[in-house]
This record gives structure tokens, C-alpha cells and sequence, in this order.
């Protein structure tokens, strides 16, 4: 059985630099914004003063020069963005959501709405943070719920079990290991 997902898959789809998405002391955004103007920062934390980017809260809303709609928040102060929506479409709803759960400055957790109905279909995890997706979940019959996930657990790109809701009751009804080519079959096996 083969992985839903292809190698570009793999790679979460944020910034790749080893600065994360970052904020720099001028509040403005450092992931290759043209136009500083369309970038508003807002301070959150209500605490009044003008250093945005040591604040616990701040918001930041980039138009580009596309149409597409980012939003950054900064809830922690570190000057990383630990969560991202984007509207890529502009058409008020969120395409892709990305976070930083382990605030390590880099994004981690990637949400996607591909159909564009406000219900997220896919979403892909890194959870050894070395940058490269070992979680994918897919929503198959758009309820809102992941009906397959796929897990690369030794961390080497290569899907190690696959977990589906065949009957999208939100439990559990089938793991599925992929069994490599040529490996010997146990005679002897319950089956």
C-alpha cells in the first residue's frame, strides 16, 4: 500500500530560513514583504508602548502584492510568528493555517482548506522539528475530521503506518503497515 502523499508533501510549507517567521524590531515582517506600508502591525497586549516586536501579542496583516491576505500573530513576544493564516485566494476564508506549537521560532503545523468551504482537508505535522512533515491527515469526506492519517514514525520520508475511519465515525478502523518488497512471508502466522 502506498502513501496518499507525494515527496512534496514532505516539507512544511512555511518559511524556510533559520530565522522562522520572525519579527524585526520595527514590528515588520521579515519574509520578503515589498511594500513595508502594507504591512500593519497592531499591539495586542494593550501595554501602549511603540517596541512591537518584544510585545506578548502581536498582530501583524500583510496584503501582497497578488491579493492574498497573511495574518501573523505573535502570542508569545519572542519575535517569531507562532501563528499564520493565510487567505490566498481573498475570498475571506482561510486556505492555510500554519503554527508554531513548540515555539521554536519555526513552523511546525500546517492546516489546509483546498476546496476553499471553511472546513480544513489536509494538514501536515513535524513533530522531531527537523523540518520535514512526519504526520499527514486528510479529511476525505470534508466533515471536519481526518479520516486518514499517515505516520512516518522513524523519521527516514518513508510512511511507517497508515490509520483510516473507514466509516467516518471519528474512531479508528483499520492501521495499515506497508510490507516492503520482498520480504518472506511467515507461513506460520495467524491469519
Amino acid at each position: 500500500m502506498s502513501s496518499d502523499f507525494t515527496a512534496d508533501d514532505t516539507t512544511i510549507p512555511a518559511d524556510t530560513t533559520d530565522e522562522g517567521l520572525g519579527l524585526n524590531d520595527s514590528g515588520l515582517n521579515e519574509t520578503g514583504l515589498d511594500d513595508p506600508a502594507a504591512a500593519a502591525p497592531i499591539d495586542t497586549d494593550t501595554d501602549t508602548d511603540t517596541d512591537l516586536a518584544d510585545d506578548e501579542g502581536v498582530l501583524m496583516v500583510e496584503q501582497t502584492l497578488d491579493g492574498a491576505t497573511n495574518v501573523y500573530m505573535d502570542s508569545d513576544g519572542d519575535g517569531f510568528a507562532d501563528l499564520v493564516v493565510s487567505d490566498l485566494d481573498s475570498d475571506g476564508v482561510a486556505d492555510v493555517i500554519s503554527a508554531d506549537s513548540d515555539a521554536d521560532g519555526r513552523i511546525d503545523t500546517a492546516l489546509y482548506d483546498i476546496d476553499g468551504d471553511g472546513v480544513i482537508d489536509a494538514g501536515v505535522q513535524d513533530t522531531n522539528a527537523d523540518g520535514v512533515a512526519d504526520v499527514f491527515m486528510s479529511d476525505t469526506n470534508a466533515d471536519g475530521s481526518p479520516d486518514v492519517v499517515e505516520v512516518d514514525e522513524d523519521y527516514d520520508g518513508t510512511v511507517d503506518y497508515t490509520v483510516r475511519d473507514t466509516d467516518f465515525d471519528g474512531n479508528a478502523d483499520e492501521v495499515v503497515i506497508p510490507v516492503a518488497p520482498n520480504t518472506p512471508v511467515n507461513p506460520y502466522a495467524a491469519g
